[in-house]
């Protein structure tokens, strides 16, 4: 799907908008994104930086660099890329005022995955955010006071006793083909040599 972005995309022939970053654009000549939950580049984490870049308001990550520092390299998935990112959301709200914003913070979902929850390393990572959250809160208050916040997540955690490894049964069921040591196919591959 092609839409207005892409004009600032010619350069970046490989990025296919969102169908939803089109419509909301569309309907809104205001949108801004912080780390688009909506926006996903086929290119490695690397190439991420350069879809927020080519998606934005021209010369709007430039410009906002040279007064916060640089904007966080790729997935930067901890509480200082976290930290970088509400910075430059906060930054958006003061001086666009956007109607429709997202911002994406992924350190509690990052801690989570390597300590667990309820962890002291997961609790002092929530308390981290919950300081940000209430400095977007309130420059989004600040700029539209009649406006809405929505918080959401992904996914929860819930703690594990037992890691279980299914690599191994799928192998042994023709499930996942492995050769060389690398997985070179899945099963659509060994369902049709099954049949």
């Amino acid at each position: 799907m092609r839409c207005a972005s892409d004009r600032r995309a010619a350069d970046f022939e490989w990025i296919v908008s969102s169908p939803l970053a089109c419509l909301l654009e569309q309907a809104c000549d205001s949108l801004k994104a912080s780390h688009a939950p909506f926006a996903f580049a086929p290119a490695p984490v690397a190439g991420l930086l350069i879809l927020l870049t080519a998606l934005a308001t021209p010369g709007l990550l430039p410009s906002l660099e040279k007064e916060l520092g640089p904007y966080a390299d790729g997935i930067a998935e901890d509480l200082p890329g976290d930290v970088n990112r509400t910075r430059f959301a906060v930054k958006l709200l003061e001086t666009r005022e956007p109607y429709f914003m997202t911002a994406y913070l992924t350190a509690l979902d990052n801690e989570q995955h390597a300590s667990g929850p309820d962890t002291p390393a997961s609790r002092k990572t929530l308390e981290g955010i919950d300081a940000l959250i209430g400095e977007l809160v309130a420059a989004a208050q600040q700029t539209h006071p009649d406006g809405v916040v929505a918080i959401v997540s992904d996914h929860g955690f819930a703690p594990v006793q037992q890691d279980v490894n299914l690599y191994r049964p799928f192998i042994e069921a023709g499930l996942i083909i492995v050769q060389g040591g690398k997985v070179s196919g899945l099963e659509g591959d060994a369902v049709e040599r099954r049949r």
